[in-house]
């Protein structure tokens, strides 16, 4: 998905995986809870505007590049325990 506005009705659960380059969901509607543990993103992540209707969960996982959450909406909680993050990057506009 690229640059999309889908709407991901089901629970996204993503445990031990390593997602190899980069991912673009801005503007995705997760309806359902979005679950990543103990996984890798080696590419850039890209979640620009995704509305997480159910809660956010990133726990035990690491970006090894830019993620992106600028005005994402997140509905219930959101975990990062112990998330890292590689890559430190800051813009103006």
């Amino acid at each position: 998905m690229q640059d999309c506005t889908a709407t991901l009705p089901c629970p996204i659960e993503i445990a031990h995986a390593v997602i190899d380059g980069p991912l673009d969901l801005r503007h995705v509607t997760f309806a359902a809870e979005c679950s990543i543990t103990d996984s890798e993103f080696d590419g850039d992540v890209d979640l620009g505007f995704a509305s997480f209707n159910a809660g956010l969960r990133i726990d035990r996982s690491g970006f090894q590049r830019r993620a992106n959450l600028r005005a994402a909406e997140v509905l219930g909680d959101v975990t990062a325990t112990r998330a890292r993050c590689a890559a430190a990057s800051s813009s103006t506009t």
